[in-house]
């Protein structure tokens, strides 16, 4: 294990000694793309360590972490990386909505009319 998480300010030894092990515990399942940066495996153990839980199929998550949105109609957000790393630094459970991908078939973003925890009440 390195000494800290790519792209989070946290050590192991920080990790240990804060809340982060329950921090994404309320969020029912997460799916990770192979398109992201940090790599997907650090993204999946920092997830992990933090009370998240990771699923291998994106049909059977509630939120999709991806660095770019794509045109599936399946209705889960689909969340840039930095909002993982920004919760886990802060050790808040941020809204997500600002870390929303844009549509590739729309020139913005359509984060503005979702509401921001409708995916930590299911």
């Amino acid at each position: 294990m390195t000494k800290s998480f790519n792209g989070c300010n946290l050590t192991k030894r920080q990790h240990i000694r804060t809340k982060g092990n329950r921090l994404l515990s309320s969020l029912s399942s997460i799916y990770i793309a192979n398109d992201v940066t940090p790599p997907k495996m650090d993204l999946t153990r920092l997830i992990s360590l933090n009370g998240g839980q990771v699923v291998n199929v994106r049909r059977a998550s509630k939120i999709v972490i991806t660095q770019t949105a794509t045109s599936l109609k399946d209705k889960r957000p689909e969340i840039k990386p930095s909002w993982v790393l920004d919760c886990v630094t802060t050790q808040k459970l941020l809204s997500y909505v600002p870390y929303m991908c844009s549509s590739p078939d729309s020139p913005g973003s359509d984060s503005d009319s979702i509401e921001s925890n409708a995916v930590f009440n299911s």
